[in-house]
Order: structure tokens, then sequence, then C-alpha cells
């Protein structure tokens, strides 16, 4: 069953209308599942996915979209020159499931990025026709926020994704590709139906693709961005208001050398802390784990754990024990502010890492922490 068969006779038009929309060819030799997901929310209460199944990794989490819960898929570059960056979120929410989402239509997406001299822009608009996600059996997914002028395009096996932007209102066109460099996982471990999809409680993460080589072709007023990168994917989900789900989280992803590394460090709203470890060396996973010890994720120049005080971190160490092979340890360093509201900061930076303490490798990677103590 899709996980949107909630769909009444009401709505059938609207899907129908959808497949016109659909940013690929239907797969053939790929079983896949394709749901509508209307722009207006549905009353009464919806289903979660907690524990993965067959649907496949990068598939929509949510039975239906009510006044409460909220589904994304995130993705982004980051470039070489430690000051151009780009993140795209396609949501599904409204206001009072998602801080920021729409009071009355469910798909909205964001772009936000920064030119090489470090300058910001950013556009957000809803699709009032509605959301089309595909998913094939091995897990990769597309998406179109119909009439937004947004989309993505996923391979069956998550190697590639290829997002499209054709929003001549806010002067952005192009396209944005990414080449996956490591395996998908979730918060405990591999990419396996019956995995624990709580990175918190009442909090679902998927990362479809943790580490990418990515290119960026994009028209933006009149400046023409073309650059390669670090890039990144993944989803997130709840089935509480996103201000009430947590304290705080810190999570980021980063490059140096031949190591990728992602990291979650997050405060649940009874004050408890859980974890989620990722790290893959040319490609092959070296770590992939959510018990406390796991990993260790402190921050620069502020207390841990994050208090309600304002402040945020000028970088943070990560230290991933290896098992036999010993122990990966980076520190992050912030060069960039690419994003800063009152409870939430996001950044880009140079990171630098090593093996047993070992010859250091530097790289660049893009980190954040949402502190809802802050409000």
């Amino acid at each position: 069953m899709s996980p949107f068969d909630f769909i009444t006779k009401k709505h059938v038009v609207g899907f129908v209308a959808g497949l016109a929309y659909l940013p690929l060819a239907l797969p053939t030799a790929v079983p896949f599942n394709l749901d509508f997901i209307p722009a207006a929310a549905v009353n009464g209460s919806v289903v979660t996915q907690f524990t993965s199944s067959a649907a496949g990794l990068d598939s929509p989490k949510q039975s239906a979209i009510n006044s409460t819960v909220w589904d994304w898929w995130y993705f982004d570059v980051v470039g070489t020159d430690h000051n151009t960056s780009i993140v795209l979120v396609f949501s599904l929410a409204l206001d009072t499931g998602f801080i920021g989402a729409s009071a009355t239509i469910v798909p909205s997406v964001s772009i936000s990025g920064t030119f090489p001299n470090g300058t910001a822009y950013g556009y957000s608009t809803t699709a009032a026709g509605g959301a089309a996600v595909t998913t094939t059996s091995e897990g990769g997914a597309s998406g179109n926020w119909i009439g937004s002028g947004f989309s993505w395009v996923g391979s069956a096996d998550m190697s590639q994704y290829t997002l499209t932007i054709d929003a001549p209102a806010a002067g952005i066109e192009g396209t944005i590709t990414l080449n996956s460099k490591a395996p998908a996982h979730y918060p405990c471990g591999p990419n396996v139906v019956g995995s624990n999809l709580q990175v918190g409680p009442n909090i679902g993460w998927a990362n479809a693709i943790p580490d990418a080589n990515a290119l960026v072709n994009l028209q933006v007023g009149d400046t023409l961005l073309t650059y390669t990168g670090v890039g990144y994917h993944d989803k997130n989900w709840g089935n509480v208001p996103f201000p009430s789900g947590f304290n705080s989280w810190y999570w980021g992803h980063a490059r140096f050398g031949n190591f990728s590394i992602v990291w979650f460090d997050f405060y649940d709203a009874a004050g408890v802390e859980h974890v989620s470890a990722y790290a893959s060396y040319l490609g092959q996973a070296l770590a992939e784990n959510c018990t406390l010890g796991s990993i260790t994720v402190r921050p620069i120049g502020t207390t841990y754990p994050p208090t309600g005080d304002g402040n945020y971190p000028t970088g943070f160490t990560i230290s991933i024990p290896l098992g036999a092979l010993g122990t990966l340890t980076a520190t992050a360093s912030v060069t960039r502010t690419i994003l800063g509201v009152p409870f939430y900061e996001r950044w880009i930076g140079t990171v630098s890492g090593s093996l047993n303490a070992g010859p250091p490798s530097t790289g660049v990677g893009l980190w954040e922490e949402i502190n809802l103590l802050d409000l």
C-alpha cells in the first residue's frame, strides 16, 4: 500500500494532473511507488514510519500530513573555496507542525546560498498544485513540488541525484548534481529493512547521500554560478510539532582526505542525550551507530550541553571510535555563518582530521546547531 492511500476521490483529479509534472519518465525496470501529496492538510491522526521497510529509504514517511506532523528532503553543497554554498529543502508541513511553513499549503520549498564573495541569497515558495514523489524499490526517490519550479530526480540506487530549478520569479534557474561517494545509512546502522529510524524520540532520519561529488550550474539573477564541491542529501520527519520534539541538536557533515563523516548529537525534550555516528573511507562504511559513546561531539567556545544563553560555537570537535582501527578525530572550524536566526545557526568551514592522531587531512563541511531553548 502506498503511504498516501488516504487520498479520496476529490484528490484524483490532482493526482492525475501530478503525473504530468513528474520530473522523470516513469521507471519500467524498477518497481516504484507514486505518491501525490495534496496542498491541503488532512484532519485527524496519521501514521508515521519509524522502522525501515521495503518502501524505500528516501520515501515519504507520513501516511498523510495533518496540522502537527512534518516531513522534508534536504540537499546541500559546499564549495571548495569555503565561501560558496547552497541548501535546498523540500518540505511537507503546516506552520503548526514546522516553524516557518505555510499556514495553508502543505508543500513548500526553500533555497538559500552564498556567492563566492560570501553574499547571501535566498527564496522560498509553496506548491499549490501539491507534490508528487516516486520511490523505487532500491530506495531512490524523485520529487516535483508542482508549480513551484523546483524538482529533483534520484537514481534507483541513490548513486546520483539531480535537482532542477526553474523559478523565474526568483531569478534562479539551473541544475545541481550529486554523485554519491559513501553508502546510505539510517541512524543506527546500514540501509536494511527493519532498522530503527529515530535519531531521537519522535524524530526520524534517513541519510541517502552522506557525501557526494557535486556540480552546481545556476543562474542567480545576473550571476552565473558554476562550481564543484562536497554534496549531501538526507531527510527528516516527525510525528509531533517541531518546536516540541527536542531541546537542541548538533548536526553536520564533512569530507577530509578520503574520510567522510556525519554527526548528530541530540538532546530530547526530557534532556536526554541521543547520538548518531557515521564514517566512511573511500566509499566503505566504517561506523554506523547510535549508541552513546559511538561518537563525541563537543562545541568550541560554548557550554555543553547547550543552554538557552543565545551563544553559538566557533566550531566543533568530533571523535568516532572505529574499533580495531582506532579513533577518527576531526575539528570543524567555522569560516562563514550562512544562516542565523535566534534559535538556529548554520555554518560552512574547514575540517581537519586524522586517524589515531596521525598526519591530518583537511577538507570542508557544513554543520548547524538548533537550540530551541533560545525560543
